[in-house]
């Protein structure tokens, strides 16, 4: 199955057996689910927003490991255990403050295990919470059952008790929901229906997951191509040689992905070549992936510490992950890409692993 068929199901994991959803807000038995789970499906995973703190910190006129250290520091009284037992995971919004969510590293792995128990795959991790609009300046509050999702005014996610919510809404000048569910069921039919927001991801860093063959080696072949234009671009012909030479499994691979996503059963004879011809093809054009790559390679090959290792191309953004000696050299290099005209560039997460620092840039087009 072409990675664009495979169904992407919602799943709550608040329970046992979780609470699941497709794609048209139909609710799943669990021999349903199981059905979906061998035809390759993956998980858009939710955990309860009470499991989580979530944090919005004031501009901090800091980057780098310093920022970092600004985050962990701004949460360590707040949590129950030491900071290191949490993975955190947080960007910078538009007006330079700084949203966290601090979860357990255990109900990270937890959750990856329950997803995977269902046969399934999980495409991504995040809070509840986090999936109700951003409408900054204003609080949301959406009555969930006995629970109530809340987003209060330009803060992240939180989840209340309905009483304790009686209590605080008052004191926050609220009152009624913009939304009332009377169990969660049908608040999460209705927001599988629903196009998907972009939310604070929690599968970055140690917890980044391996996807299924298929989306595997799109994202290797995108890297591969993307590491390409870099090299190509910036005249590094001798590395560009060794890294072709050096990856010709990849290329096969890479092969046998567009043979998939064309139709074609004819070897291309040159795989990534017919690979961004195959990507323009699908609809993006010049305001699409292979333009912006094309304008970002000169910075991302003049920053020999930084290894790319996997992008993505979605919702109109290019997100790239990078492994670099530390924090400082993710943010100088997200300020140099930031100077170019009409870019924005976000830090999303930055995770220490065996090489150095693990970072995850967002790259948009500003709207006009």
């Amino acid at each position: 199955m072409k990675p664009n068929q495979a169904p992407l199901l919602l799943l709550w994991l608040g329970r046992d057996p979780p609470a699941a959803a497709d794609a048209a807000g139909r609710l799943l038995s669990p021999r349903e689910l199981e059905a979906h789970a061998q035809r390759g499906a993956r998980a858009r995973a939710l955990l309860p927003a009470e499991q989580a703190l979530a944090l919005r910190l004031p501009p901090i006129p800091a980057h780098g490991e310093a920022l970092l250290r600004a985050v962990l520091f701004a949460a360590e009284d707040s949590l129950a255990e030491p900071v290191e037992r949490f993975h955190v995971a947080f960007e910078r919004r538009a007006d330079g403050a700084i949203e966290a969510v601090f979860v357990p590293h255990a109900l990270i792995e937890k959750a990856i295990e329950r997803i995977r128990a269902l046969g399934l795959e999980p495409a991504s991790l995040t809070l509840d919470a986090l999936l109700l609009p951003r409408r900054e300046g204003e609080a949301l509050a959406v009555r969930v059952g006995e629970r109530v999702l809340a987003r209060l005014g330009v803060g992240l996610g939180h989840a209340f008790e309905c009483s304790m919510w009686r209590v605080l809404a008052p004191r926050l000048g609220l009152s009624g929901y913009a939304e009332e569910w009377d169990d969660l069921e049908s608040w999460l039919a209705a927001t599988a229906r629903r196009p998907a927001d972009r939310a604070l991801e929690l599968l970055t860093g140690d917890h980044a997951v391996a996807a299924p063959a298929v989306r595997r080696a799109l994202r290797r072949s995108l890297a591969a191509f993307g590491i390409v234009i870099t090299l190509a671009l910036a005249g590094r012909a001798a590395e560009l040689h060794a890294l072709r030479a050096a990856h010709a499994e990849l290329l096969t691979e890479a092969a046998r992905l567009y043979q998939e996503l064309s139709g074609d059963p004819a070897p291309p004879p040159d795989p990534l070549a017919m690979l961004e011809a195959t990507i323009l093809a699908s609809g993006r054009g010049e305001s699409g992936a292979i333009p912006l790559l094309r304008r970002i390679a000169p910075l991302l090959a003049a920053g020999p510490s930084q290894r790319l290792s996997a992008l993505e191309y979605r919702e109109g953004a290019l997100e790239l992950v990078l492994t670099s000696s530390d924090v400082a050299a993710l943010d100088l290099l997200r300020e140099r890409l930031g100077s170019l005209p009409g870019l924005r560039v976000e830090l999303l997460a930055a995770q220490p692993s065996a090489a150095g620092v693990e970072g995850r840039l967002r790259i948009e087009e500003r709207r006009p």
